[in-house]
């Protein structure tokens, strides 16, 4: 199992214009849902985050290796339940886009009912760690570049007291998260390990297949809806020439 993992970094701006946290607080957030149930349109119709892009960190890569996306919001990490931060505030984060550490999603029981052992193993290759140090000092020069920083009072997460290497690492071992891309772990090819043939069978069982991101036998280099509704269609091909 590998996975891409991540930490979001915050900043607080200025000036309300520049933010979009008051528009789902209170009476702003009903009139934006109902905007979009009606007309389809206003914050509501706008992609989670709006501004991505892939960097390479490493002068020595021959193509980037990490990727940023930013969104014109905050989130308050010390609310209740799911809440944005009470005055305007800007969130990005990051992460290495081909991970070398290894987990695994191990079946604990024959009774179904029992839940998989899953263990992510993140930062456990030398490489992941030190692109996880890259990916936040990228994040850090963005807030720091004109003409973003010209918007910004400071960074609220984690705040200016977090700056060397094993700081950056402890964060990211405390506070990541995932960044919902697991895959691997039941992957498609010819080896011993793969447990898919190239046509998505499950290799012993009959009329079985599967078909998710499990069966990607290395991690894709950014988001991975895209690629995976271009294999579902190709599975989608595959059982129709099977059944024909």
């Amino acid at each position: 199992m590998r996975e891409h993992y991540l930490y979001m970094v915050q900043a607080r701006m200025h000036h309300w214009r520049d933010s979009q946290n008051r528009q789902f607080i209170g009476m702003r957030l009903w009139r934006n849902a109902l905007q979009y149930f009606v007309f389809r349109r206003g914050v509501m119709s706008l992609g989670s985050y709006q501004v991505g892009g892939f960097v390479k960190t490493d002068p020595n890569a021959t193509r980037p290796d990490v990727q940023l996306m930013m969104a014109p919001y905050s989130m308050d990490s010390g609310a209740a339940g799911y809440a944005f931060e009470p005055f305007p505030g800007m969130q990005l984060f990051s992460y290495p886009l081909r991970p070398r550490s290894k987990g695994h999603v191990r079946i604990e029981s024959a009774d179904h009912r029992v839940p998989a052992q899953v263990a992510a193993n993140y930062l456990a290759d030398p490489y992941d760690q030190q692109m996880s140090v890259n990916a936040f000092r990228l994040m850090r020069n963005v807030l720091a570049a004109k003409p973003l920083a010209s918007l910004l009072v400071g960074e609220t997460r984690p705040g200016p007291a977090v700056q060397s290497n094993d700081e950056i690492l402890d964060l990211y071992r405390r506070e990541g998260q995932s960044g919902y891309h697991a895959c691997g772990t039941c992957k498609m090819g010819s080896d011993a390990l793969a447990v898919l043939d190239s046509r998505l069978r499950v290799r012993g069982v009959e009329g079985l297949r599967v078909m998710d991101l499990s069966v990607t036998p290395t991690m894709i280099s950014g988001n991975t809806n895209g690629p995976m509704m271009a294999m579902a269609w190709r599975a989608g091909g595959l059982i129709l020439e099977d059944a024909r």
